[in-house]
């Protein structure tokens, strides 16, 4: 069994783990090969859809589906993360795609990523990042609308780390 796949065995576990502790939070819909390299999971925590005509008044969503693609080269690369509904965030491209940010931490597991995935619905502070936005009108409203955040107070937690032979050797 290569790196690859023990690092994706022990993210599937975690993120099991996770399932587990908030079932009524995170839903995992799909999954792809054993150990799984593609997911798909439903949030249940409030974000926003779009602004009302406005261009002001959020319009909120409760559910969000998003797809998760981990690469043959992960964990040095990134994962691909995109949402199947849309999301109005600065952190979020219009098509759907997150922006990860320039640095991937090859430490953060599967179960981390999908923690900071929640924050980025719920607009949570420690993870909104508003120099460099996928989003350019999701930036200045967010801007404009700090005093509102997070949105929702649905916060999972994970406290497991990845074991230091699971994060990669070449």
């Amino acid at each position: 069994m290569s790196v690859w796949q023990k690092r994706l065995g022990h993210d599937y576990q975690s993120l099991r783990q996770l399932l587990r502790q908030y079932p009524q939070t995170l839903t995992l819909i799909h999954s792809h090969d054993s150990p799984p390299h593609y997911y798909v999971l439903e949030f249940h925590c409030r974000g926003i859809e779009k602004l009302a005509d406005d261009g002001l008044t959020p319009i909120f969503r409760d559910r969000h589906k998003l797809t998760i693609s981990l690469s043959e080269t992960y964990p040095r690369t990134k994962p691909y993360v995109k949402f199947t509904e849309p999301l109005f965030h600065p952190n979020v491209f219009t098509n759907g795609y997150v922006c990860l940010g320039d640095y991937w931490n090859m430490g953060e597991s599967l179960a981390q990523l999908v923690i900071r995935l929640s924050k980025i619905i719920q607009y949570d502070p420690e993870v909104l990042g508003l120099v460099s936005p996928a989003h350019a009108e999701a930036k200045k409203w967010a801007e404009q609308n700090l005093d509102l955040f997070p949105l929702d107070r649905v916060m999972l937690q994970d406290k497991e780390s990845i074991p230091l032979d699971l994060i990669w050797q070449e």
